[in-house]
């Protein structure tokens, strides 16, 4: 835990659609942790899916996809960007084009439109951000205390 009392998981990731179970099961377990509702840590899940899909679309391999959760006793706060890993090529990309890499661009217009709709309904709030001069997004879900009984 931080000075300030917010806790924080940094994330990275290859820019693979397939990978995104890991940070929805990040995603899962920050909230299972704070004790959120089950329809509340699935909410999240898909909240977070949404976020982070439109920068992992049609990544190139060289593309990581960068996360950063962070909580405190009112929000959690999630967001994400794209990096390129400047490591040198990676098995299937010999010559280190990195393919048809999206990193740094921003996602498609029509899914960036679905997703905000999404997320608007899942979350308290949501927006871009840029990290870096790379594109980003982020969320917030404040939390609210379960119902007794």
């Amino acid at each position: 835990m931080s000075a300030d009392g917010a806790s924080r998981i940094d994330l990275s990731i290859p820019g693979q659609p397939s990978l995104l179970q890991l940070v929805r099961l990040t995603a899962g377990v920050v909230a299972a942790r704070l004790d959120l509702r089950l329809d509340q840590i699935e909410d999240l899940r898909l909240a977070v899916d949404e976020l982070c899909l439109p920068f992992v679309d049609g990544a190139g391999p060289s593309d990581r996809l960068v996360v950063h959760f962070a909580w405190d006793d009112h929000h959690i706060r999630i967001s994400c960007a794209t990096s390129t890993d400047a490591s040198g090529p990676r098995a299937g990309d010999p010559a280190g084009t990195g393919g048809s890499s999206r990193a740094g661009r921003p996602p498609v217009a029509g899914r960036k439109e679905l997703s905000s709709q999404i997320l608007d309904a899942l979350v308290d709030e949501h927006g871009e951000s840029d990290e870096e001069g790379r594109p980003g997004a982020w969320l917030l879900l404040k939390r609210r205390a379960a119902a007794p009984g």
